[in-house]
């Protein structure tokens, strides 16, 4: 098998372990406070102004929030049990590169890895303000945040690099100014870093399908694609969804 292949079925795996800790994490008797089923239904209230048990309400507020529906699934470069970005749908080829024991996505000097928000948490959340009449419930809210979040794993430095483009840090290219998603292909947000110094060797893959990332024809669709394949690694049910807030029981923030 090429080194390249082997690499990818790696990653893969990886993913597919991950996911299969994160179905199992929901908890009908005892709801856990860093759960999906806190943080979604708490968006949603904010946005919508409808009301949920005041145990879902996060002083943090709706970005905060944001942040930990996507660290449970392992979108994360932090140190925690999906920590190391063990559970990213995307990574770059010189992330892979790096050894599993060897990612390091502290705040520290030898920090090596980060978890990149193609859509930026700040873009998410004027969007999911813009859509708020749409989302009748919770995990309507939740279904279109995580067919919205497109995270890549990728290197220290090619963040650094990406951070050098100011005018695209906080947005991103598919998004207008109120929120309102106005292109297909979220992965153009990364056209200014094809022309830089390490242009040449930033690339992405889909670590699910094996495929490298065409930021100029992958689209939102394909995202949402990627995530019903990732779920079938963990489950062959019938519309099985990893991602659904349908795996937690509604009680948990129904009034």
């Amino acid at each position: 098998m090429p080194k390249f292949t082997q690499m990818v079925e790696f990653h893969k795996a990886e993913v597919q372990f991950t996911l299969s800790q994160v179905v199992q994490l929901p908890c009908h008797t005892a709801p856990k406070k860093y759960h999906p089923s806190r943080y979604s239904p708490f968006i949603w209230s904010e946005v919508t102004g409808q009301q949920v048990r005041e145990w879902c309400r996060c002083k943090e507020g709706v970005g905060h929030s944001i942040r930990q529906v996507h660290d449970y699934y392992g979108w994360m470069a932090k140190d925690g049990p999906r920590g190391g970005c063990k559970g990213a749908l995307y990574r770059t080829v010189k992330f892979m590169e790096i050894e599993a024991e060897c990612r390091d996505g502290t705040k520290q000097e030898t920090k090596n890895i980060h978890i990149e928000h193609t859509v930026p948490i700040q873009v998410l959340r004027k969007f999911l303000s813009y859509n708020h009449a749409r989302f009748r419930t919770p995990g309507q809210l939740h279904s279109s945040l995580i067919s919205n979040s497109i995270c890549v794993a990728m290197t220290h430095e090619e963040q650094n690099a990406l951070d050098s483009f100011k005018d695209i840090r906080s947005s991103n290219p598919a998004y207008n100014s109120l929120g309102e998603r106005v292109g297909d292909f979220p992965f153009l947000r990364y056209g200014p870093l094809l022309d830089s110094s390490i242009g040449r060797t930033f690339k992405i893959v889909n670590v699910v399908t094996g495929k490298e990332i065409n930021i100029h024809t992958s689209s939102f669709l394909d995202h949402e694609t990627t995530l019903v394949s990732a779920s079938k690694l963990v489950s062959n049910a019938n519309n099985f969804d990893a991602y659904s807030l349908n795996l937690f029981d509604s009680s948990i923030w129904s009034l």
